[in-house]
């Protein structure tokens, strides 16, 4: 039988890889975005003077995604799988502090929501870059309310991803914030990529990518040596007696990432048992300068998942949502802080910023992209290739010398 040459070979196998990935590619759901802002405000004065609140509807095959991103008062975001038929409704008289005033005309099939609940400064005064939740001391920490005042600094959308970036800062007169703001960008996606920014997350066009700055901050707490860490709500319409279930694990691929091979996932009971439900997912790094690199990154901790608390949630969307009885559904909370030690604390740059994702269904599984297994395929396949021909060869080889041998002994 003819043996093919190694580069017909080799060529083979590229092909392969090259079809399997693209049809694993072509298989991921794409869905069409539409945004809207204040959804159904229309002329009413309440709501009218500034944006409350943005609706992205991704229409896929089978289903819709709704993105409902709100900031009034805490920035909340909620995600809602519905029919294609169902549409946002917003009683805009009665939002956001009457239950019902948000919800849509016909029941979600899942709804899963996020509300940045509260900042913690604490004082790191031995440099540990972790926050200890059981020390409510004030010299200690000092818990601070998101801001008062968000306006929009863009909104931006076309075929491929929509965005929005949110400026909140204090009052004039707070007597606990001299100055500073909090920087909140959202985006959403109609395909599965990675985002354009490090730490490169990966999403899926099920989920919200969403990056949190704190920049300039200065409070009045008189801490030295200042950290900061971000307390998040969740809310779920899964029964109260499941959980939020947390896994750090190693990643062998840091392509996106360089350097940083950990993801974290917190997924509510339906997303870890069936795949049905809400996740978070994070890399463990914050970026401590507007030019994302290692030079310029942090590390991130959380920790034990508490429950969720239902003063912190009242005036919110997640309160308003007609999808939420916060009284029966999972309603749970946990906290991310940002720095690590011997970094400078946060008055060495005055930023922090940090990104993860929220979505629905089982958090996204990094692979190595096309370019990376082409390469491997060349570097591991085609000396591989070249072995075996050449075993082969030496082999026939042997064989040719024996007959030759054979028949000068005749």
């Amino acid at each position: 039988m003819a043996v093919p040459p190694p580069d017909r070979i080799s060529a083979s196998y590229l092909i392969l890889f090259v079809f399997a990935l693209l049809f694993s590619a072509s298989s991921s759901q794409e869905r069409q975005l539409t945004a809207t802002k204040n959804p159904g405000c229309n002329e009413n004065p309440r709501c009218n003077s500034s944006v409350e609140v943005v609706h992205v509807r991704a229409d896929g095959p089978n289903d819709t995604m709704h993105y409902v991103w709100c900031f009034h008062s805490e920035p909340t975001v909620l995600v809602a799988l519905t029919s294609h038929e169902a549409n946002l409704s917003v009683s805009w008289q009665d939002f956001p502090n009457a239950s019902s005033s948000v919800s849509f005309t016909s029941q979600p099939f899942y709804s899963f929501g996020v509300l940045m609940s509260q900042i913690y400064e604490f004082n790191d005064i031995n440099d540990t870059g972790l926050l200890d939740p059981a020390n409510n001391s004030n010299t200690y920490v000092n818990k601070i309310e998101m801001p008062e005042v968000w306006e929009m600094k863009m909104l931006q959308q076309n075929r491929d991803f929509v965005r929005l970036v949110m400026d909140g800062t204090w009052k004039k007169n707070s007597t606990s914030i001299k100055n500073g703001l909090i920087r909140v960008e959202l985006e959403t996606y109609r395909s599965t990529d990675h985002s354009p920014n490090l730490p490169h997350l990966l999403h899926s066009s099920n989920a919200t990518l969403i990056e949190l700055s704190i920049v300039n901050m200065v409070t009045s707490s008189g801490f030295e040596n200042s950290r900061y860490a971000i307390e998040l709500t969740m809310a779920a319409n899964e029964s109260s007696s499941g959980g939020i279930y947390s896994r750090s694990f190693k990643s062998l691929d840091d392509e996106h990432t360089p350097g940083v091979f950990t993801l974290v996932d917190l997924q509510t009971s339906a997303s870890k048992q069936s795949g049905n439900g809400g996740y978070l997912q994070w890399r463990p790094v914050a970026y401590v300068a507007d030019e994302r690199d290692i030079i310029n990154s942090t590390e991130t901790a959380f920790y034990s998942v508490k429950n969720g608390s239902l003063l912190q949630c009242e005036g919110t969307l997640l309160a308003a949502f007609s999808g939420f009885d916060l009284n029966t559904s999972l309603l749970k909370a946990v906290n991310v802080s940002f720095g690590a030690s011997d970094d400078g604390f946060y008055s060495a740059t005055n930023k922090t910023i940090w990104t993860f994702t929220m979505g629905y269904g089982h958090p996204p599984d990094e692979n190595f992209s096309l370019l990376i297994i082409l390469v491997m395929s060349v570097c591991l396949g085609l000396p591989a290739v070249i072995i075996v021909l050449s075993g082969l060869y030496v082999a026939l080889r042997r064989i040719t010398y024996r007959k030759d041998d054979l028949l000068l002994s005749e």
